[in-house]
């Protein structure tokens, strides 16, 4: 959880938030009034926002998010997807988080190479040893690049949306240029 809120840049929204204590740690961390939470089943919205009043918590899909496009800078998926049909439903949850996503999304997984108590679960669709872990790393393509690697028992990824990294850095660069020495040579 640590390694999530280090990573996150408000707005954050995290999908299948559960109880919403994931969020409400990261939004400790990093707050604003639009760090949002969503999850599948109504009776984990209800319990999340009796617990984390001060945050906004909605039922929501990850194939289908109810969100525009770019609205959040951070797309959190914690030990979401090995929750859905491989590769299908995978690849569409993928998909929403980078649409929704403006700046980066943060991926972990059980790590099943590890883990495989864990991993193999009932409740879980697939598990996520280090190949499938590396097919949903490839469902990030341009302009998303992505890190892996593990933390403890889980896997992470982290998916950063380079064409709006450099923008950023274009626009405060031309904004406020860095005094640079010229030489004579």
């Amino acid at each position: 959880i640590s390694w999530l809120a280090a990573q996150a840049i408000a707005p954050v929204l995290e999908v299948g938030t559960s109880w919403g204590m994931v969020l409400a740690y990261i939004h400790t961390q990093s707050p604003h009034e639009y760090n949002t939470g969503v999850d599948i089943a109504p009776w984990n919205v209800e319990l999340a926002r009796l617990l984390c009043p001060q945050l906004r918590f909605f039922q929501d899909d990850a194939r289908s998010l109810d969100f525009d496009t770019g609205a959040f800078s951070t797309v959190i998926l914690a030990e979401v997807l090995e929750h859905l049909v491989f590769p299908e439903d995978v690849r569409k949850a993928v998909e929403e988080a980078k649409r929704v996503a403006s700046r980066r999304i943060l991926v972990t997984l059980p790590n099943g190479d590890a883990d495989m108590d864990e991993a193999r679960s009932p409740k879980h669709a697939w598990v996520p040893d280090s190949q499938a872990v590396e097919e949903v790393r490839q469902m990030f393509s341009a302009p998303w690049e992505t890190t892996c690697g593990e933390i403890g028992p889980f896997f992470c990824i982290k998916a950063n949306n380079r064409q709006v990294e450099a923008a950023m850095f274009k626009d405060r660069f031309l904004a406020d240029p860095p005094n640079l020495k010229e030489t004579n040579g």
